[in-house]
């Protein structure tokens, strides 16, 4: 649902990954219902492209050491000056990811903050 709400803010192509088989069959079909001009992967990691914007929704039960490599990878896989954004819980250890995202290389700041989420925005 992220690349839908996202093509209508910012119509861009969009290439969501995941690596769940039904997730992906289900986003297809909201691709196609919204009209988003887009294509997804189903994957556990992030592929080969250059991307000027990375959105990740972590999925955090699958644990910290899978959530820094996918912060790892998007930091390979941005175009310099490219943007990574993610959406955390303060008490899934948002500021843990801050303190890696940095030691990444990246700018982090914190636009906003609401009810125990925070949203990060990650500069390389």
């Amino acid at each position: 649902m992220i690349g839908v709400i996202l093509s209508r803010f910012h119509p861009c192509k969009i290439t969501g990954i995941d690596p769940n088989a039904q997730a992906c069959h289900l986003a297809r079909e909201n691709y196609a219902a919204n009209h988003v001009d887009g294509t997804i992967m189903e994957a556990d990691h992030i592929n080969d492209a250059l991307y000027d914007s990375i959105v990740l929704n972590p999925p955090i039960r699958t644990g910290k050491t899978v959530i820094y490599s996918l912060f790892a990878q998007a930091y390979d896989h941005l175009k310099e000056g490219g943007t990574l954004y993610i959406v955390i819980r303060k008490q899934h250890g948002a500021q843990s990811a801050v303190d890696y995202l940095e030691s990444l290389g990246f700018e982090v700041e914190r636009p906003l903050r609401e009810k125990g989420f925070w949203v990060l925005e990650a500069v390389k």
